[in-house]
């Protein structure tokens, strides 16, 4: 089993109030799912535009890698079961205290992994925001293992292995009576290990299998923000990941669709009205603009693409639109 790291106090006193500031402004929204009608069960964001953060002296930089691509929009198919048509987002930057709290945790992932890490000034370059505040959210079990995350993480044999992550927890209105739990199974027993989160605490992993179960209904639950903080690939494959993450945490700001999904634009209008009154300001676009496409230009241009579609895991080829294609031509 990869290790697991739990952290408390982890965002240094004199970055906390910065910290604080940026996740104030995190866009949140229940971004519409990969089923037409169903939506994300709480409000979620994602922040990270390909590039990658660095310091010189006192001066945080953000630098474009190569291989990535200019232009700072990304697409991903609309829905799992419309693949030809695409949903466009526009990539939105780390915000300055929450990326100088990336070079902070770079040191601390230096100090707890030694050798068995590679990578680190690269490390964290998408942050996934998960805004816990009804007693009944919660995660069902999975693993964080997609194909366009960084083997960063080093076996025993100095072998890339899996991709570090590191989760934090920030309770706005204070820590509830009861804090809320955080479970890893183990890979070898089968059996799932709890830890409790107290607020401004991190917990670092990897591949495992993990989930945060819901609040207890007889007691009085406060909101609870978390932050996952992961390394995406560069080249292709990363603007893919990119498009994922996207696709599953924002509202787009155009689709372009063969004309059976032209219908599905109203979802999408409907989860940024929502979103806006859930953040009581109007951050998402209602005039979603759409443009139609045909199934033969998608496969005429797969088609012409084909050497670039190559490249990527097979799992991996249908979600690659023709819109990231293009971007790499």
């Amino acid at each position: 089993m990869n290790r697991v790291f739990y952290q408390d106090k982890i965002i240094p006193s004199h970055l906390l109030e910065h910290v604080k500031s940026d996740i104030a402004n995190i866009p949140w929204c229940r971004a519409p799912a990969g089923i037409p009608g169903n939506y994300a069960p709480r409000n979620v964001s994602v922040l990270g535009n390909g590039n990658i953060i660095r310091k010189s002296g006192k001066k945080v930089f953000y630098i474009r890698e190569m291989g990535f691509g200019k232009t700072n929009t990304v697409s991903y198919p609309l829905f799992q079961c419309a693949k030809s048509s695409t949903a466009n987002y526009e990539m939105r930057k780390i915000p300055l205290g929450l990326a100088k709290l990336i070079l902070h945790l770079r040191t601390v992932v230096k100090e707890l992994y030694g050798s068995s890490v590679k990578n680190v000034d690269r490390m964290f370059n998408i942050i996934i925001c998960n805004n816990y505040t009804e007693a009944s959210h919660q995660i069902s079990g999975h693993r964080d293992d997609e194909r366009w995350l960084e083997k960063n993480e080093l076996d025993s044999n100095g072998k890339p292995c899996a991709s570090i992550i590191a989760s934090l927890t920030l309770y706005p209105e204070g820590e509830p009576d009861q804090l809320r739990n955080f479970e890893i199974q183990d890979d070898i027993s089968g059996k799932w290990e709890s830890k409790s989160l107290k607020n401004n605490s991190m917990i670092f992993f990897s591949n495992h299998m993990h989930r945060a179960k819901s609040y207890p209904k007889t007691l009085k639950h406060k909101q609870r923000i978390n932050l996952t903080f992961r390394t995406i690939l560069p080249g292709l494959i990363g603007r893919v990941g990119y498009g994922n993450f996207y696709r599953y945490m924002s509202i787009p700001s155009s689709i372009c669709v063969i004309e059976k999904h032209r219908d599905k634009l109203e979802i999408f209008k409907k989860a940024a009205e929502a979103a806006n009154i859930f953040n009581k300001k109007n951050l998402y676009n209602l005039d979603i603009s759409l443009s139609i496409k045909s199934p033969e230009d998608v496969k005429r241009f797969r088609e012409q693409y084909k050497n670039k579609l190559d490249l990527l895991p097979r799992y991996v080829k249908p979600l690659c639109s023709v819109e990231t294609l293009i971007v790499f031509a």
